[in-house]
């Protein structure tokens, strides 16, 4: 048996500190001298408040050892795996900190990284790199980048650039790793960490004007005088199972008026700049700054007293990853 003060000689955990676990009900002496109070200890709760110690060292919480089981352990390994992968990102990043000509310091210094050329097709997801590895990969729906292009020179593409060991997909930098045809992307958050899994579709270094997607807006006018008039912008929708036109009937929305004219011009305000789109009956027909063409399809509903325009809205998002979303108007005056 040993008192308090071999137990803190042997172990070197203070007396203070055996007796706050002694509260927590971590450890507990083997007998208590009913005169003097003295604790006695024996061998097997000096193993205990060893295996605390070590237990400690691994980042479990007191209350977590106190509750200890294969479920706290199981959170505790998954924790620390996302951990890892918030490391790794950081250290990608920092390892393409370098130092220009002029001593200034470059976070978005592209190192190229030969075997990540190409094309490279989103198949899942996983929660970590080592669950990845072992094949347990889950279809992903949500995510948006669905294909990458990984092109010489880091070239920025939608909201897509990259250098070696790092993806940043809207200026949030990920770590990735390339295992024979897979490429993991870790994108780590505050919350968490998760990974997605491409697979290699190809090796090419492709060009912009190769992956972008550009519709034929080469189509006759028709006129359309159900379109013609002023319409009131009501909203923006990701979805188009999201629009309710009962509810955007009753509220009240921003002061933006699109002008479709008999003529097939559609007029709109962007700032304090007069902007022209042309249309065709069901078609808006767009050729933006950068030169790539859209065709969104539009659709005219009445709920109650009032008439809708339903547009597909075919940005950036679309040129580069088909990904459509919904803009909705109301009609506030005829021509």
């Amino acid at each position: 048996m040993y008192k308090i003060g071999q137990v803190e000689e042997i172990t070197k955990v203070s007396k203070k500190t055996l007796r706050y676990w002694e509260e927590l009900g971590l450890i507990a002496p083997k007998e208590v001298d009913k005169f003097t109070s003295y604790r006695y200890y024996d061998d097997a709760c000096v193993d205990k408040i060893g295996q605390i110690v070590y237990l400690k060292k691994l980042g479990f919480s007191l209350k977590e050892i106190k509750n200890l089981d294969e479920k706290v352990v199981t959170e505790k390994i998954e924790a620390l795996k996302q951990e890892l992968s918030r490391l790794k990102a950081s250290l990608n990043v920092l390892l393409n900190i370098k130092k220009d000509q002029s001593e200034n310091y470059l976070t978005d210094y592209f190192i190229l990284d030969k075997e990540a050329i190409g094309h490279w097709k989103l198949i899942g997801e996983s929660k970590t790199e080592q669950t990845a590895l072992k094949g347990e990969i889950y279809k992903d729906t949500a995510f948006s980048v669905k294909d990458l292009y990984l092109m010489d020179g880091g070239k920025q593409y939608w909201i897509i650039k990259w250098t070696k060991g790092i993806i940043s997909i809207n200026g949030d930098k990920h770590s990735y790793e390339i295992y024979g045809d897979k490429l993991i992307l870790t994108l780590c958050y505050e919350a968490s960490c998760k990974c997605r899994i491409y697979e290699r579709v190809d090796n090419i270094n492709h060009s912009i004007e190769e992956i972008a997607i550009n519709d034929n807006i080469d189509l006759p006018f028709v006129r359309d005088r159900e379109v013609e008039g002023v319409w009131q912008y009501c909203g923006f929708y990701s979805r188009l199972e999201n629009i309710d036109l009962k509810a955007i009937g009753r509220q009240n929305v921003p002061d933006n008026k699109y002008y479709f004219m008999p003529d097939g011009n559609l007029f709109y305000m962007v700032g304090h700049a007069l902007s022209r789109e042309r249309y065709t009956k069901g078609h808006i027909l767009n050729e933006n700054r950068f030169g790539y063409t859209t065709d969104e399809k539009y659709w005219i509903k009445k709920e109650g007293d009032n008439t809708f325009l339903i547009s597909e809205s075919k940005a950036s998002g679309y040129t580069f990853a088909k990904k459509i979303s919904y803009v909705v108007y109301k009609k506030i005056e005829q021509f």
